[in-house]
């Protein structure tokens, strides 16, 4: 209807599904302002390209996982996937404590490296959008990019996590492990 607003909404970690995500999206009428990336591995960034295109919806990243944005093609080989070309660069960059927003709802990006080194959570409204540094029944995998930057201990990345939904967070999360 021409009175009608449409509804804002982004796409966080496009990974396999873009032809879902794009039909719901259709389905619903949503006006994608944005594609969220929490880090940049395959299982997350493997349809920014097809939601980018359909959308025109800009890219956000920590600059810390740029490295394995861009190297989707290398990624995608290691795991059987050939023909997959490079992503076009991110438009924007995310830092902790940015806030970022979608319609009338705001969220607090938090810095959460251990599972890769640009790893970040979108906090707000109760919720807690935070790719995989937590799973189901589980805290999140916390191998890191390279065994002397991987997370001391588990419980590290816990308490940082849920430290994170403080207004003031501890030091591991405005800053990756040394």
């Amino acid at each position: 209807c021409a009175n009608c607003k449409k509804l804002e909404a982004v796409v966080v970690d496009p990974g396999e599904g873009s032809d879902e995500i794009l039909a719901a999206i259709a389905e619903r009428s949503l006006v994608v302002r944005g594609i969220w990336l929490t880090h940049a591995h395959i299982d997350h960034i493997l349809g920014v390209t097809a939601l980018r295109e359909a959308t025109g919806a800009p890219v956000w990243l920590h600059p810390a996982d740029r490295r394995w944005y861009d190297a989707l093609p290398e990624q995608g080989r290691f795991f059987g996937i050939s023909g997959l070309e490079p992503l076009a660069p991110p438009e924007h960059e995310l830092a902790e404590g940015d806030e970022v927003a979608v319609g009338e709802y705001r969220f607090v990006v938090r810095h959460v490296p251990g599972h890769a080194p640009g790893h970040v959570a979108f906090l707000g409204h109760g919720v807690a959008i935070a790719g995989d540094v937590l799973f189901v029944d589980s805290i999140g995998r916390t191998e890191g990019d390279t065994p002397e930057r991987a997370w001391p201990s588990r419980g590290t990345m816990v308490g940082c996590v849920v430290s994170c939904s403080c207004p003031s967070p501890p030091s591991c999360c405005r800053q990756a492990p040394r």
